[in-house]
């Protein structure tokens, strides 16, 4: 069946095509169910894109649907960037992300192959340029809950993919591997914690982040784990700041709790280990003790080839994937499960450096956001959502390919962050919720 996602592909491009050619499109406000919003073709594509992003179109054979699909993506939003490039305007975060960008650019001079370093490049470039699209498009608080609203429609297909027998068997690939997903669910997590406590549907809301935590635990991913556990605590500080406290240690207290007595979960962070609770509180829990599945090895491997060797600018972007897709390592593995090693042995700690900054920058830009704009309709709820996905996604760049997965996974918080920058511009130069019409 992986026939069909060719024919997918096909018409995904023939859609994209065609649908920013749609002058008007009329759907139902988020806002007030007695009206409907109108909108133009463009802003329809860019509700697809993001509400597609768990959509992988996997399909091994000549083509390469998922890189394709990838350079697609990146050509269309770049094409829409230049066609509203009068309303661009790079903001600290941005201009910060296209210089690390540049550096990037230079390592490919001096990488080992200049294949696997544009390859890299390309991943590393679709989450600012689908933020600017969404800062340039997005300019109120309807068309960001419309945005969330497709988005979470969509990961909810993703669940069904999973979670209902056999379809994944019947359709390979169509949706993106169960890692990738559970990192995207982090996103999901932060935008119904944000439409819990922005929206009157508290409850419906409550239990939709019930289900977005619910599959790092049954599948046992720690990444996604941890990262739903930053989101969160994130998005109490961000909403409550220090009374906030209680609450953080309330669910730090439940990860730990998680560890230790939920099997799935146990067994894979300490194996055959035999922890219990005091060992943790009483700290005598060693780095040891904890089953990384090898990975520390290969980690230790990198940064002593790699990190050591050249510790400033790198071995150049794509090194690591050049190594590792060329050579049978690790038993087969073609990831490294470490995007910051990845980026220290690529680009050096110039490269981590700047991008650790933008991810810091873009956090405290949703504590300002949130300090000076609450007053305005919607962005409480909107800089809450943007922190806590960045922060839940970022961590889980810590032991996952995140990178590797963009389109499902960074490209969710860095199209929040343009979106609430968009939104913030609106309400500074004029104070309006909304250019579009309710009819």
């Amino acid at each position: 069946m992986l026939y069909l996602n060719y024919i997918l592909f096909l018409l995904f491009v023939l859609f994209v095509w065609q649908i920013p050619r749609i002058k008007s499109h009329i759907l139902c406000s988020p806002l007030e169910e007695e009206y409907v919003l109108q909108i133009n073709g463009v802003e329809v594509l860019w509700l697809i894109m993001f509400a597609t992003g768990v959509v992988a179109l996997a399909a091994p054979g000549v083509l390469d649907l998922m890189a394709l699909r990838l350079l697609a993506l990146e050509v269309v939003v770049v094409g829409l960037l230049f066609r509203y490039r009068r309303a661009i305007i790079l903001n600290k975060v941005f201009l910060l992300y296209f210089i690390m960008l540049g550096w990037f650019a230079l390592g490919i001079l001096y990488a080992p192959s200049f294949t696997y370093g544009i390859r890299t490049w390309l991943k590393f470039l679709y989450p600012p340029i689908l933020g600017m699209l969404g800062m340039v498009l997005i300019d109120d608080i309807r068309m960001w809950l419309k945005s969330v609203l497709w988005a979470r429609y969509g990961a909810v297909i993703s669940l069904i993919y999973y979670f209902v027998p056999f379809i994944d068997k019947y359709i390979p690939g169509f949706i993106w591997y169960f890692t990738a997903v559970a990192v995207n669910y982090i996103s999901m997590l932060s935008i119904s914690m944000g439409l819990m406590t922005g929206t009157e549907r508290k409850w419906s809301n409550l239990i939709w982040c019930i289900v977005w935590l619910l599959p790092c635990v049954l599948w046992g991913l720690r990444s996604s784990m941890l990262g739903s556990i930053v989101a969160v605590v994130t998005f109490l500080i961000i909403k409550l700041r220090w009374s906030s406290l209680p609450f953080i240690l309330g669910i730090v207290f439940f990860g730990i709790i998680s560890i230790v007595y939920i099997p799935s979960i146990k067994e894979k962070t300490f194996g055959q280990e035999k922890i219990e609770l005091q060992d943790i509180l009483l700290g005598r829990l060693t780095f040891n003790q904890i089953n990384t599945n090898a990975r520390s090895n290969m980690w230790g491997f990198f940064w002593e080839e790699y990190v050591t060797k050249h510790p400033i600018v790198g071995s150049g972007t794509g090194a690591i994937q050049t190594y590792m897709y060329e050579n049978h390592v690790f038993g087969g593995l073609k990831m490294p499960h470490n995007d910051y090693l990845q980026i220290l042995c690529d680009n050096g700690f110039m490269g981590l450096l700047l991008y650790l900054t933008i991810f810091g920058s873009a956090i405290r830009e949703c504590f300002r956001i949130k300090k000076y704009y609450a007053c305005y309709l919607g962005m409480d709820m909107v800089a809450s959502t943007t922190g806590a996905a960045l922060a839940g996604v970022g961590v889980t760049l810590l032991t996952e390919n995140t990178v590797a997965y963009s389109v499902c996974t960074l490209a969710y918080p860095w199209a929040l962050y343009g979106m609430m920058i968009g939104i913030k511009r609106k309400y500074e130069y004029y104070g309006s919720i909304s250019s579009h019409t309710d009819v």
